[in-house]
Formats: C-alpha cells, structure tokens, sequence
C-alpha cells in the first residue's frame, strides 16, 4: 500500500478522510510523524521541519489549561479563525523556513559522496600529509593519499574504485594535476567550494580560514 503520509507543504490532502464525532460536532485531523530522507540540494524544499522543544514536557501547569481550553471551545474557536483567514496572495510552498533541523536532517541523510566532500570542507584540511611541496601548492592533493584516506574515512566509499572516486572529485570542481612525477587533484579555492556548498545547505558554521590545510594521517 503506498504511503501518503509524507507530501510536501502544499500537497493535495491523500489520506484517510477527516473524520469528526456528530453527536458533540469536534473535528479531529489526523497527523503522523515519519522519518524523513533528504539529500543536499534536495529539490524538495518544500518540506518543513523543526525540533520539538522539551521545554513544557511533562508540564500538567501548561497542558492542563490547554486542553481544558481545547474541551471548551478553544480548538472550535481556533478552526473558525483559519477558515476565515484571509490567504490572498499566500501559497504553503512560498517561504518555507530553512530551519536547522532542516539542514541537520539534509546532514543526517547525505550520500557517501557529499559525505567525504563535506569532511573535507568543514576541516578545511587535504589528505596531503606524504605530499613535499604542500606550501607550493596548496590546493594539490596526491590521487594515492586522497583515495586512501577516502575508503578509510567513509564507510560507503570503502570498495569504490579510483575511478569513481576521481568522478566525485571532477563534480566537485577539482582538476586532475601532475606535480613532479606525482599524479593528483587541484581543489578549487576553499571559500569558494564551501560557498557553494551553502547554496545547498545554508546554514553550515565553517571556521574562519583562508587555504586549505593538511589533514592528519590515519
């Protein structure tokens, strides 16, 4: 049976009906709460998600008069106030907040690709630790290093071919370079890659730093 529980805002309500109890005429709306997956960039920004604060849990003082004022005409009284709303001009998928447990949840759910891209942006560091001329080019990283530290770091990259990471690495904006007899990548500027990034996830916190660095060896 196909799940219409998750649609984005805006989406045609496909579920079982609204349903309401005719002798006391309270409307009851049915909601689920179901795990989410979304990627970086992930063209359906539609959806809104936010963290539930603890703040009232287990409260009686708070949920007490709430739901006293919900039996008590609060929750008909709220009703009448949407379906009298003036919505002119408005539509669900305009402005849909970019909240931080929408990027956290796009962070969760990042493939093993923008995984190992993002490592690299949030340390601002190359697996470049073998590599004799880092204060000459900064931004060259050895193919051997970098393909190595990639399986060992990323658990979805562990069986993935040189070629298909090299893949990954030319999306990204990277170019292949030969430096001394040494076969490797050039990294576009780091402002840059990670100004990008934030096209896809804005929000991210990145460290004030200019080149990148060398990251430790594992």
């Amino acid at each position: 049976m196909k799940d219409h529980r998750r649609a984005p805002v805006g989406s045609p309500w496909r579920g079982p009906p609204l349903s309401g109890n005719p002798k006391t005429g309270r409307q009851r709306i049915g909601y689920a709460i179901t795990p989410l997956k979304l990627t970086a960039g992930d063209s359906r920004g539609r959806f809104a998600v936010a963290d539930v604060s603890s703040k009232y849990k287990n409260d009686k003082g708070y949920f007490v008069p709430l739901y006293q004022e919900i039996d008590n005409g609060g929750g008909a009284a709220m009703l009448y106030d949407l379906l009298h709303m003036d919505l002119q001009g408005w539509h669900p998928r305009y402005d849909v907040p970019k909240t931080a447990a929408l990027r956290d949840q796009k962070e969760l759910s990042l493939s093993a690709a923008d995984q190992w891209w993002y490592e690299m942006l949030k340390s601002g560091a190359l697996a470049r630790y073998d590599d004799k001329n880092v204060k000459n080019h900064p931004r060259f990283a050895p193919s051997r290093t970098l393909m190595d530290t990639a399986r060992k770091t990323v658990p979805g990259l562990r069986f993935e071919s040189d070629h298909m990471l090299g893949r990954i690495l030319g999306k990204k904006g990277c170019l292949k370079q030969r430096i001394e007899n040494v076969c490797g990548w050039r990294f576009p500027d780091l402002k840059e890659a990670r100004a990008t990034w934030d096209e896809q996830m804005p929000g991210t916190r990145w460290e004030d730093q200019e080149e990148w660095g060398v990251a430790e060896p594992f």
